[in-house]
Protein backbone atom coordinates (compact mmCIF):
# COMPACT_ATOMS: atom_id res chain seq x y z
CA UNK A 1 0.00 0.00 0.00
CA UNK A 2 2.78 2.40 0.91
CA UNK A 3 4.71 1.53 -2.25
CA UNK A 4 1.70 2.23 -4.44
CA UNK A 5 1.26 5.63 -2.83
CA UNK A 6 4.95 6.40 -3.29
CA UNK A 7 4.84 5.43 -6.96
CA UNK A 8 1.78 7.62 -7.48
CA UNK A 9 3.40 10.63 -5.71
CA UNK A 10 6.66 10.24 -7.60
CA UNK A 11 4.82 10.21 -10.91
CA UNK A 12 6.05 6.71 -11.76
CA UNK A 13 2.42 5.48 -11.83
CA UNK A 14 -0.67 7.38 -12.83
CA UNK A 15 -3.98 7.03 -10.95
CA UNK A 16 -5.16 4.27 -13.25
CA UNK A 17 -2.03 2.17 -12.69
CA UNK A 18 -2.29 2.70 -8.95
CA UNK A 19 -5.94 1.62 -8.96
CA UNK A 20 -5.08 -1.49 -10.98
CA UNK A 21 -2.33 -2.39 -8.51
CA UNK A 22 -4.78 -1.94 -5.62
CA UNK A 23 -7.37 -4.18 -7.31
CA UNK A 24 -4.80 -6.92 -7.99
CA UNK A 25 -3.48 -6.69 -4.43
CA UNK A 26 -6.98 -6.92 -2.96
CA UNK A 27 -7.77 -9.92 -5.17
CA UNK A 28 -4.66 -11.72 -3.92
CA UNK A 29 -5.58 -10.98 -0.31
CA UNK A 30 -9.16 -12.19 -0.83
CA UNK A 31 -7.87 -15.43 -2.31
CA UNK A 32 -5.84 -16.10 0.82
CA UNK A 33 -2.37 -14.71 0.08
CA UNK A 34 -1.88 -13.80 3.75
CA UNK A 35 -3.24 -17.07 5.16
CA UNK A 36 -1.02 -19.36 7.18
CA UNK A 37 -0.79 -23.04 6.20
CA UNK A 38 -3.78 -24.07 8.33
CA UNK A 39 -6.01 -21.33 6.92
CA UNK A 40 -4.89 -22.15 3.37
CA UNK A 41 -5.94 -25.76 3.90
CA UNK A 42 -9.30 -24.69 5.32
CA UNK A 43 -9.79 -22.27 2.42
CA UNK A 44 -8.98 -25.03 -0.09
CA UNK A 45 -11.53 -27.32 1.57
CA UNK A 46 -14.19 -24.60 1.40
CA UNK A 47 -13.40 -23.94 -2.26
CA UNK A 48 -13.67 -27.67 -3.06
CA UNK A 49 -17.03 -27.93 -1.29
CA UNK A 50 -18.27 -24.81 -3.06
CA UNK A 51 -17.26 -26.23 -6.45
CA UNK A 52 -19.13 -29.43 -5.67
CA UNK A 53 -22.25 -27.54 -4.57
CA UNK A 54 -22.17 -25.36 -7.69
CA UNK A 55 -21.90 -28.43 -9.91
CA UNK A 56 -24.84 -30.10 -8.14
CA UNK A 57 -26.89 -26.92 -8.39
CA UNK A 58 -26.25 -26.57 -12.13
CA UNK A 59 -27.14 -30.23 -12.68
CA UNK A 60 -30.42 -29.65 -10.83
CA UNK A 61 -31.15 -26.58 -12.94
CA UNK A 62 -30.52 -28.54 -16.14
CA UNK A 63 -32.73 -31.36 -14.92
CA UNK A 64 -35.54 -28.91 -14.18
CA UNK A 65 -35.14 -27.32 -17.61
CA UNK A 66 -35.55 -30.73 -19.19
CA UNK A 67 -38.50 -31.96 -17.12
CA UNK A 68 -40.59 -28.96 -16.03
CA UNK A 69 -43.34 -27.87 -18.37
CA UNK A 70 -46.57 -25.95 -18.51
CA UNK A 71 -49.18 -27.15 -20.96
CA UNK A 72 -51.21 -24.38 -22.58
CA UNK A 73 -54.05 -24.22 -25.08
CA UNK A 74 -54.17 -22.25 -28.32
CA UNK A 75 -56.24 -19.64 -26.51
CA UNK A 76 -53.58 -19.32 -23.82
CA UNK A 77 -51.00 -18.59 -26.51
CA UNK A 78 -52.99 -15.73 -28.05
CA UNK A 79 -50.90 -12.59 -28.31
CA UNK A 80 -47.59 -14.45 -28.39
CA UNK A 81 -45.32 -14.11 -31.43
CA UNK A 82 -45.82 -16.80 -34.07
CA UNK A 83 -42.31 -18.22 -33.60
CA UNK A 84 -42.97 -18.79 -29.88
CA UNK A 85 -46.30 -20.44 -30.68
CA UNK A 86 -44.58 -22.71 -33.20
CA UNK A 87 -41.82 -23.61 -30.74
CA UNK A 88 -44.37 -24.34 -28.00
CA UNK A 89 -46.38 -26.51 -30.38
CA UNK A 90 -43.23 -28.41 -31.40
CA UNK A 91 -42.36 -28.93 -27.74
CA UNK A 92 -45.87 -30.35 -27.21
CA UNK A 93 -45.40 -32.73 -30.14
CA UNK A 94 -41.99 -33.80 -28.83
CA UNK A 95 -43.54 -34.51 -25.42
CA UNK A 96 -46.50 -36.37 -26.95
CA UNK A 97 -49.17 -33.93 -25.78
CA UNK A 98 -52.60 -33.39 -27.33
CA UNK A 99 -53.23 -31.93 -30.81
CA UNK A 100 -54.17 -28.47 -29.49
CA UNK A 101 -51.61 -28.31 -26.69
CA UNK A 102 -48.59 -26.07 -26.48
CA UNK A 103 -45.74 -26.61 -24.01
CA UNK A 104 -43.54 -23.98 -22.42
CA UNK A 105 -40.40 -25.32 -20.75
CA UNK A 106 -37.80 -23.66 -18.54
CA UNK A 107 -35.29 -23.56 -21.39
CA UNK A 108 -34.06 -19.99 -21.76
CA UNK A 109 -34.85 -19.83 -25.49
CA UNK A 110 -38.47 -20.64 -24.74
CA UNK A 111 -39.29 -19.13 -21.36
CA UNK A 112 -37.71 -15.67 -21.83
CA UNK A 113 -39.66 -14.71 -24.96
CA UNK A 114 -42.81 -16.18 -23.43
CA UNK A 115 -42.48 -14.05 -20.30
Amino acid sequence: TRRRKEKLKSGEWNAEQTRLAERVYIAFIRKGAKFDAAKKGEYADIQAELASLQTNFMQNVLKDEETWEIVLTEEDMEGCPSDIIAAARQAAIDRKKGPNDHVITLGRSMVEPFL
